[in-house]
């Protein structure tokens, strides 16, 4: 296998797929960040000390080895650890990447919190709500608050409350007003798991738009397009009125295709159709956004902003988010 040798770092980030072995022979040496290298590097450093060799880990590198104790045996060996290691942490980065894309898909909104409250990550809807601050937001060193002092307070209580790492810890349940005195937000807090201790926060907020794909009803339901359409039209909130002259058709019309609804889905009354609905899968979203519908309307309570940048949960993240020096 090539590898590229460099005798000092400044040129570290310029060296582009090969694996990089760095030979270092200074202390208090600046670091760039390797979280993003596309392969394996090794640095092999004069002098080294333990905590010379966490700092070095933690800035990126595969593989930490000392020059007095290096043996060409050693050097083979520590180049093939570093190889497997890189192989691991970009499989790991991979499952983190899939892990978030679907919890973005949920309708509900999630944050992660540490047990101090401050936000490890927050899925899309939570995002938007975290962007909007009328109900929660988060501080410029990460915590997380409530629109006013005593709500936050209270927030931060349940927090440390469920954050033991004991998953058979009581949950929480908050309701967090707006500080106009708007509609609250419903908060439910859950241990996040023994591994990291920290809470899990499911927010669920009734201003907040979601989506519901036609061919997804028609799917799950035996729904035609149209009956489709008027099901999400009803747990949107609309009445058959409201439907009827969205649509241009008589209200009768859209009784009867209701009943037709009701035969399919096994229901005998409007609010049956929309709890089967909106406790289904058909709310589960096709993308990070999750705001238009599948004709492309955008349906209420959407912020239209894009999704903010993820942070990292507790040590699934970069490995560069403590870089000092050597």
């Amino acid at each position: 296998m090539r590898y590229r040798v460099l005798e000092t770092a400044d040129r570290m980030a310029e060296v582009g797929k090969d694996p990089l072995l760095v030979y270092l022979d200074e202390t208090g040496l600046a670091l760039p960040a390797l979280s993003e290298r596309a392969a394996a590097t090794t640095a092999v450093v004069r002098g080294l000390t333990p905590e010379g060799e966490e700092v070095l880990m933690r800035a990126g590198f595969d593989e930490v080895m000392a020059f007095e104790d290096l043996t060409s045996v050693g050097l083979a060996r520590g180049l093939n650890r570093a190889r497997v290691r890189h192989a691991m942490a970009r499989d790991a980065e991979g499952a983190r990447r899939t892990a978030y894309g679907i919890l973005d898909r949920l309708p509900l909104g999630l944050i992660l919190t540490r047990p101090d409250g401050r936000v490890a990550h927050a899925n899309a809807p939570a995002r938007r709500i975290l962007q909007d601050g009328r109900n929660l937001g988060r501080t410029r060193d990460g915590f997380l608050v409530a629109a006013d002092t005593g709500a936050t307070a209270r927030l931060r209580a349940a927090i440390a409350a469920v954050a033991t790492g004991d998953p058979a810890a009581p949950e929480g349940a908050i309701a967090v007003t707006p500080a106009d005195g708007g509609t609250p937000v419903s908060v439910i807090l859950v241990p996040a798991g023994p591994a990291h201790p920290g809470a899990a926060l499911f927010i669920a907020d009734p201003e907040a738009g979601f989506s519901i794909s036609d061919e997804r009803l028609m799917s799950l339901y035996g729904l035609t397009r149209s009956e489709a359409q008027i099901v999400a039209r009803l747990a949107r909130g609309q009445t058959l009125e409201e439907i009827a002259a969205e649509r241009g058709q008589q209200v009768t019309t859209i009784r009867t295709q209701v009943k037709s609804v009701f035969r399919k889905t096994n229901t005998r009354r409007q609010s049956d159709v929309i709890k089967l609905v909106l406790s289904g899968p058909a709310v589960i979203t096709t993308g990070a956004r999750g705001d238009e519908t599948s004709d492309g309307s955008v349906l209420s309570g959407s912020s239209g902003n894009g999704p903010a940048e993820r942070d990292p949960v507790w040590g699934l993240g970069s490995r560069a988010d403590e870089v000092g020096s050597v």
